[in-house]
């Protein structure tokens, strides 16, 4: 009678030798093994509970997602070289939006501006119009994010599209955004000013 294998007995490298092999439960094992210690990793960096998971289940993903292709000789390694890589991918992610809302904030809660209701409904009108411009696919992504704050991950998933695709369309429509809404302030600066 044929012993069976205990997965958590196994190492790391014939763990990886089993997940190339398409078997989930080898994916599961080392998902179980590392989760912890990278979501420490994460969390010890972002500070963030929903920010560590999201690169943990990216780094996650994508392991699993290119098993096939991947040569993976130190599994320990690999892992926390990756969330590494996702730890600093949100981080700026994070600054790049921070650095754009804050000018509009300051804009719409400016002391000096008389008409600063005016200029909030303004953009906030702008910015549903805006919205309804952009291709379908770039839309439902970017009300999924901002308005039903989906994760990247959440996203990718339940559109069946790969993270990477979420991560451009969201990029793509942040740069679109920013442009727009610059002529625009640029434009009320010249009223208020001239």
């Amino acid at each position: 009678m044929k012993r069976k294998i205990k997965y958590q007995d196994l190492s790391d490298q014939d763990l990886l030798a089993k997940m190339q092999a398409d078997d989930a439960l080898a994916f599961n094992c080392i998902y179980e093994r590392y989760w912890d210690a990278m979501y420490g990793k994460a969390f010890q960096r972002l500070q963030d509970n929903a920010s560590s998971k999201d690169a943990v289940q990216n780094v996650f993903i994508d392991l699993w997602s290119r098993r096939k292709k991947s040569n993976i000789t130190n599994l320990r390694s690999y892992l926390y070289g990756a969330i590494r890589f996702q730890v600093f991918k949100q981080i700026d992610t994070s600054r790049k939006f921070d650095t754009f809302f804050e000018v509009f904030e300051d804009m719409m809660v400016s002391p000096i501006q008389t008409d600063g209701e005016i200029i909030r409904d303004d953009l906030a009108h702008l910015l549903v119009l805006w919205v309804e411009t952009l291709p379908q696919k770039r839309r439902e992504i970017f009300v999924m994010h901002y308005q039903r704050q989906l994760s990247v991950a959440e996203i990718a998933d339940e559109l069946k599209i790969t993270q990477k695709t979420v991560y451009n369309q969201l990029n793509t429509s942040i740069k679109e955004l920013q442009w727009n809404l610059a002529k625009f302030i640029g434009i009320i600066l010249f009223i208020v000013f001239f």
